[in-house]
C-alpha cells in the first residue's frame, strides 16, 4: 500500500475534556513528552499529545493492519510537526481552536491534496447522529471536488477506514472521519 494514500485524523472537543484522571498524562505521553508537558502541564498540549497519537494511529493501522494503539510508542516531536512510531515518521498538522484540537495526517508526497473540514454540532446529540453528520460532511467534499453523484455509500469495517462508493463504483482515495463531543471532521485526500 502506498504510503500517500494513507490519512488519519482526530478532534478533541475542549469542552468534554476539562476534567481527566490523574494518571492520564502518563499513561499516553512518552518520557520525553512527559517532561515537556510537566514544566506547565498545559491542557492544549496534553489534548494536541492526544490528537497526534490518534491520527498518527489511524495512519500506521492502514499500513499495518495489526498496528495496536499504544499510545507511549508513538512520540510527536517538540514542534508538534510529525510523530514517530517505531522507525515510521507521520507528518502532521494540529489546527487549534479555543474550543477543539483537530490533526492530520499530512502527505510525503506534493502530489496529494488533502482536504478537511470540521463541523460543529448541536450538544446532546446521540452518538449515531456523529457518524450521519460525518458522513454527510464527506459527501460535500466529495460533490464540490467531483460533481454530483446519484449516490455516495459508505460501507464501514470494524477498525478500517471507510469504502466509499461513487455511484456504485469503489473510490480509491484516502478518507478518515472523527467525531468528539460537539465536533465531527473529515479528512479526504484527493
Amino acid at each position: 500500500m502506498d504510503i500517500s494514500s494513507q490519512l488519519g485524523n482526530d478532534i478533541v472537543d475542549l469542552d468534554c475534556d476539562q476534567n481527566y484522571h490523574p494518571r492520564f498524562p502518563k499513561r499516553i505521553l512518552s518520557d520525553k513528552e512527559w517532561l515537556a508537558w510537566k514544566k506547565d502541564e498545559c491542557r492544549f498540549a496534553l489534548w494536541s499529545y492526544w490528537a497526534a497519537k490518534e491520527a498518527a494511529y489511524k495512519f500506521i493501522k492502514q499500513l499495518n493492519p495489526k498496528a495496536t494503539f499504544s499510545p507511549q510508542e508513538f512520540e510527536v516531536d517538540s514542534c508538534f510537526g510529525k510523530v514517530t512510531y517505531r522507525s515510521k515518521v507521520v507528518p502532521i498538522k494540529i489546527t487549534k481552536t479555543t474550543t477543539n484540537i483537530f490533526c492530520h495526517t499530512l502527505s510525503n508526497s506534493q502530489q496529494i491534496h488533502r482536504v478537511s473540514l470540521v463541523s460543529s454540532l448541536v450538544k446532546n446529540e446521540s452518538p449515531d447522529s456523529h457518524s450521519l453528520a460525518a458522513r454527510q460532511l464527506a459527501r460535500n467534499i466529495l460533490s464540490r471536488h467531483f460533481g454530483d453523484f446519484k449516490e455516495i455509500h459508505f460501507e464501514r469495517s470494524r477498525r478500517r477506514p471507510p469504502k466509499v462508493f461513487l455511484d456504485g463504483k469503489q473510490w480509491q482515495g484516502a478518507m478518515s472521519f472523527t467525531h468528539h463531543g460537539r465536533f465531527v471532521a473529515v479528512s479526504i485526500g484527493l
